[in-house]
């Protein structure tokens, strides 16, 4: 998957994005063919999760509170996380969305 694709992606459609990173069935196979590796990995996509859904939930604002809560993106782990591979997801379910929704 190219990562120009997947940031353009979460750009135009971070709800879709967060659904897709989170196994949506309607794009989701049964077996994973990006498990992760390690647990360097599953921090890098923990993190990068959690900006996906600041991304889907706030926008591109750098950072936003809800009550008492303050939340900031963290566009650094997004990065790596397509650095390594994009491990902790389906990547043929991203290729699924992108043909049934091209960008």
């Amino acid at each position: 998957m190219n990562p120009i694709k997947l940031s353009e992606l979460l750009k135009r459609r971070p709800g879709d994005f967060l659904a897709l990173i989170d196994g949506d069935p309607r794009y989701c196979g049964a077996v994973l063919s990006n498990i992760l590796m390690s647990r360097e990995e599953g921090a890098i996509f923990q993190m990068a999760r959690e900006h996906v859904w600041f991304m889907s939930r706030f926008g591109d604002v750098g950072s936003a509170s809800d009550g008492d809560k303050v939340y900031s993106e963290s566009p650094e782990y997004f990065g790596r996380w397509l650095e390594i591979g994009c491990p902790g997801v389906d990547i043929e379910s991203f290729d699924k969305y992108l043909k049934m929704k091209p960008l």
